[in-house]
């Protein structure tokens, strides 16, 4: 499994909806339903599903092609979207087992990392714009 695959399983995504986004990432370009399915091996029937659950999170979305032909595009800023989220969960767990752990070294150690990830997030918002 490649890292950007490894990446969006641990931001939750099944490992078909991960792959299906990452060659769409890769890619650089709206891809058919078929060039889908020829490069992550999996059955267009299944990459329906993944697709739509991609569209649910708006990590992708359709593309019509001279008013017929359906593709499909990565939606950069939805995956953008999904780090924050997850970056700001992060955040909050550490900051709770902070306040929790009674060792105060272990503390210290979990209240560095939060500026750290501040940072990240302030990073992906001033790539917004």
């Amino acid at each position: 499994m490649d890292a950007l695959v490894s990446l969006l399983t641990t931001l939750r995504l099944p490992i078909a909806a991960a792959m299906a986004l990452s060659v769409l990432l890769r890619s650089g370009r709206p891809m058919a339903l078929s060039e889908l399915s020829e490069a992550t091996g999996y059955a267009k029937g299944h990459l329906s599903t993944v697709l739509r659950l991609l569209e649910e999170k708006s990590l992708v979305e359709r593309v019509r092609v001279s008013g017929r032909k359906l593709l499909f595009r990565a939606r950069v800023e939805g995956l953008r979207a999904l780090l924050k989220e997850h970056l700001n969960e992060l955040k909050a767990y550490l900051r709770s087992v902070a306040e929790e752990l009674g060792d105060e070294s272990l503390a210290s150690v979990a209240r560095a990392v939060e500026p750290e990830l501040h940072a990240m997030l302030n990073r992906l918002d001033d790539e917004e714009v």
